[in-house]
C-alpha cells in the first residue's frame, strides 16, 4: 500500500468505493492506518481546484478523487487495489491537497 495508489474501500460510512491513498510512505508502511481521498463518479462535469478528474485506472467510469473529502481508514478496510496513479497525477492531487487544506505554497 502506497501513496497515490487507487483501492477499493469500505468507508466509515459502510460504503464501499474507490479511494486515493494520500498519506506518508511510513505511515502506510508501519501504522495501521490509511489516509485516502475519497471518490465519486457523481457531478464529474466540474472539477475544482480540490478535486482530480480520473478514467482508466480500472475504473468503470469517470471518477473524481475529492482531496477535500479525507478519511482515515484501518488497513483492513482496503479490499482490493484497482490501479495507481501516474506522477503527474499525483503531483495534481499534492496541489488539490494544498488548495483543500489552505496549506501555504513552498
Amino acid at each position: 500500500m502506497k501513496r497515490g495508489e487507487i483501492w477499493k474501500t469500505r468507508f466509515p460510512d459502510g460504503k464501499l468505493r474507490p479511494g486515493v491513498i494520500v498519506s506518508h510512505e511510513a505511515r502506510n508502511v508501519h501504522g495501521e492506518n490509511i489516509i485516502l481521498a475519497g471518490c465519486t463518479s457523481r457531478r464529474t462535469k466540474t472539477i475544482y481546484p480540490t478535486e482530480l478528474l480520473l478514467e482508466g485506472h480500472n475504473l468503470p467510469v469517470p471518477t473524481k478523487v475529492q482531496a477535500d473529502y479525507l478519511f482515515t481508514v484501518k488497513k483492513q478496510n482496503l479490499q482490493e487495489k484497482l490501479g495507481e496513479l501516474f506522477a503527474p497525477e499525483v503531483e495534481k492531487i499534492n496541489s488539490a491537497l494544498t488548495s483543500a487544506l489552505q496549506l501555504p505554497l513552498r
